[in-house]
């Protein structure tokens, strides 16, 4: 019995070669996509991961204002400057031994942008005149 579904399968594939060849030419390249994106996928994971991991668990930024992001970015009370002076005293070694280097940087952000939409006029009850004269008047 098995011999003889061996023998119809192979004679259905030798009538149909070519829809049996693109049949597996299909699989081969749906196969083949699989493999190679999962290869790119745990390339930049690796990629990834090197690179965060050459930042150190040593590095801290500090930033002056408030908290939050957008929007949202807290209470104007609790914003705050940071000055030269304490850039100063955090590179200095007696006040702050375990600080190695300090690195200051300046970035601004432009103010938010407030939109003027006009306020929509009331339609004329006025006639608009349907022809205009070109030209010199006598």
């Amino acid at each position: 019995m098995n011999l003889e579904s061996l023998r119809i399968a192979l004679g259905g594939l030798m009538a149909n070669r070519m829809r049996s060849f693109l049949t597996v030419l299909g699989m081969l390249i749906g196969v083949a996509a699989v493999i190679i994106l999962v290869a790119v996928g745990s390339g930049s994971e690796a990629a990834t991961a090197a690179r965060l991991e050459s930042l150190g668990s040593n590095t801290l930024t500090i930033s002056a204002g408030g908290f939050g992001f957008g929007r949202n970015q807290g209470t104007r009370s609790a914003t705050v400057s940071l000055t030269d002076k304490d850039v100063r005293n955090l590179a200095n070694q007696a006040q702050a031994p375990d600080i190695k280097a300090v690195v200051p940087t300046v970035s601004t952000a432009s103010p938010p942008r407030t939109r003027v939409r006009p306020t929509p006029r009331a339609p004329s009850t006025a006639p608009r005149p349907t022809s205009r004269r070109c030209g010199t008047t006598t």
